[in-house]
Order: structure tokens, then C-alpha cells, then sequence
């Protein structure tokens, strides 16, 4: 299986969709000060996301790359998605430097899972572990 599958570019389109929705949808609530509908937004996004992550994963045979594919995607779209929003005028420039905040602290992140995929590839045949390909 490769890194980027019909499963990660399914799951990169509905995550483009889910982010862009929410961050039109937080700019104008921001704007109206209904800072109530602000926090059931927020849960409502980070379950429709953590769903269409759990959905389209489980179909995802590949081990792997335990997440590390998901994770990348991820971070790429919430990154991408307000400064290219910003940049052509839907949203604040001010987005943008939040954006790239969010980018650094959440690329910490990143790069542990990073290391801990490339420790647990070395454990791996092609993304499937050594014991079940030699059973």
C-alpha cells in the first residue's frame, strides 16, 4: 500500500470540507460575539472530524503507518486551509499568523509520531508485522 491511498485522499477531501466549513463559520460567529455557538462549533468539528477519521481508517487495511499518514494529512489542511482562506479574502491576514502558531506548537507533535513511525517501520514488512507475515 502506498502512503497516499484512495483512503487518505478520501479522507483529505472531506477534512477540506469540514475545516473550510468551520472556519467560515468561526470567523462570522466571532464577528456576531455568539460565543455559545462558537464552543458547540468547535465540538461539533472535532467530532465530525475524529468520526470521519475513525470511519475511513477502519476501512484503511494498512497498518503501517500507525496514523502517522492521517496525522500528516491533518495538520496540512488545518494549517492550509485559513491561510489560504485568509489569502484570498474570506478570512482576517491575522488568521494566517494564528495558523502558522498553531503549526509550530502542533509540529512538535508531529514530529514525535514521526519518530515513533519511522522506530515501529523498522518492526515492519511493507506495513504488516513481521510475526503475521511469517506465521
Amino acid at each position: 500500500m502506498n502512503f497516499i491511498n484512495r483512503y487518505i485522499l478520501l479522507f483529505a477531501s472531506i477534512a477540506i470540507v469540514l475545516s473550510t466549513t468551520f472556519m467560515l463559520l468561526l470567523y462570522n460567529m466571532l464577528t456576531n460575539k455568539a460565543y455559545t455557538g462558537i464552543i458547540i462549533l468547535s465540538v461539533l468539528y472535532a467530532a465530525a472530524y475524529f468520526i470521519t477519521a475513525l470511519l475511513i481508517g477502519k476501512k484503511d487495511m494498512y497498518e503501517g503507518y500507525i496514523g502517522f499518514n492521517y496525522h500528516l494529512t491533518t495538520y496540512v489542511v488545518c494549517i492550509t486551509v485559513p491561510i489560504v482562506l485568509a489569502t484570498i479574502g474570506y478570512l482576517p491576514e491575522h488568521f494566517i499568523e494564528q495558523a502558522l502558531s498553531m503549526g509550530i506548537f502542533w509540529g512538535i507533535g508531529l514530529t514525535i509520531h514521526f519518530i515513533v513511525f519511522m522506530i515501529n517501520r523498522k518492526k515492519n514488512i511493507k506495513g504488516y508485522d513481521k510475526t503475521e507475515v511469517f506465521e
